[in-house]
């Protein structure tokens, strides 16, 4: 079984990763044991939980299903309405997954911030959506939308890799409060900025 994999910058104690570990399900992800070194006088502190769509489904396991065909229904109602559905006993899964990750946040230096990313095939940067202030059932939508277009999104990558023969940057997500998934990413070698979005309903 795929498992999903956890980094982090070197000044982030093992015992805090141990316990997120614990707390997400070591048979669901593992520690890499890579340390990212930074260099500079305040340098950022922050997580990296990274894996491909088969990883990530064994996050949102059968709710994945129900939450995406039924928040595509919604998009046009209270944007409450379809937050609502995380909080419902099928997300447990997805809740308990977002919880260790605001505690891990909570507690370790600076308030670390916390990335998740899509594996990409080789040469392919893989996109990224970072959280930090967030409550638990923000996170809990915004990666759900993520993971739900997460093969489209890596698709559009690739047809972008392609136009500018590999020069592209690390694409930055974010997710509206209606779901709405925007990518920012820079190519070539003028550094064009790309923008595409993705919408549950397209």
């Amino acid at each position: 079984m795929n498992k999903l994999e956890i980094t982090a910058t070197g000044d982030i104690p093992n015992e805090h990763i141990s316990s997120l570990i614990h707390d997400i399900g070591s048979e669901k992800c593992y520690d890499s044991n890579s340390r990212v070194m930074m260099f500079s006088t305040q340098p950022p502190s922050f997580i990296e939980i990274i894996g491909d769509i088969i990883s990530w489904k064994a996050i949102f396991v059968a709710s994945a299903t129900v939450f995406f065909s039924t928040i595509s229904k919604r998009l046009a109602e209270d944007i409450y309405d379809n937050k609502k559905l995380i909080g419902e006993a099928l997300f447990s899964p997805v809740r308990l997954f977002t919880k260790a990750v605001v505690k891990f946040i909570k507690e370790t230096p600076r308030n670390s911030f916390v990335k998740f990313e899509i594996t990409a095939p080789e040469g392919i940067p893989n996109p990224v959506i970072s959280f930090l202030h967030e409550s638990e059932e923000e996170i809990a939508f915004k990666i759900s939308c993520f993971y739900a277009v997460g093969d489209r999104i890596i698709e559009k990558l690739i047809d972008i890799s392609e136009k500018y023969e590999g020069r592209v940057t690390p694409p930055y997500v974010q997710v509206s409060d209606k779901g709405e998934v925007t990518v920012r990413c820079c190519a070539g070698f003028n550094n064009d900025h790309i923008v595409f979005r993705i919408s549950l309903l397209d």
